[in-house]
């Protein structure tokens, strides 16, 4: 089974390798009707992925650190649902610059997986609840962080895709 930290390090390298196969002309190009751009998509990642939250408040729990690991994945890995973005973390209609949004986001990797590696990830964060889901551990966190951005690189694929289309 793969690491923790060898996971992140792979979604973090296949994250930019897909934004850096996306022209700086279509950073703002809406692919088709109803989806975002790759700005907005990177604005969106950029503002949900806060591992701040790792330093904040916590807990000790008696439960299994990796308890909700199966259902955070099994939510947030089926392409067929699709879910509407909590009004704090929906993208704005800005110009985007890409390079700007994957250097942060690129950082706020490099923090994952540091904490991976150097953190307790036993202890359950009080700062924050996913709604419907209650509370997450440090690795619970971290797993939802590198989870929802590997939906979102499956739909950035799309989204290439169809600029690339639309090129045609």
């Amino acid at each position: 089974m793969q690491s923790l930290t060898d996971e992140l390090k792979t979604t973090k390298a296949d994250l930019i390798s897909l934004v850096n196969a996306v022209g700086e002309n279509d950073t703002d190009v809406i692919p088709f009707e109803g989806s975002w751009t790759v700005g907005q998509l990177l604005e969106h990642l950029d503002k949900a992925v806060s591992p701040e939250i790792l330093n904040g408040k916590v807990q000790s729990t008696d439960r299994p650190a990796d308890q909700k690991v199966p259902e955070i994945k099994k939510i947030f890995l089926d392409f067929s649902i699709k879910f509407k973005s909590p009004d704090f973390i929906e993208p704005t209609e800005v110009v985007h610059d890409k390079n700007i949004l994957l250097d942060s986001l690129s950082g706020k990797f490099d923090a994952l997986i540091n904490a991976a590696g150097t953190m307790s990830l036993q202890e359950e964060s009080l700062d924050f609840e996913v709604p419907g889901m209650g509370k997450f551990t440090r690795l619970e966190w971290i797993t939802f962080y590198m989870v929802h951005t590997q939906r979102h690189m499956h739909q950035l694929t799309n989204i290439i895709a169809a600029l690339r289309e639309n090129k045609n």
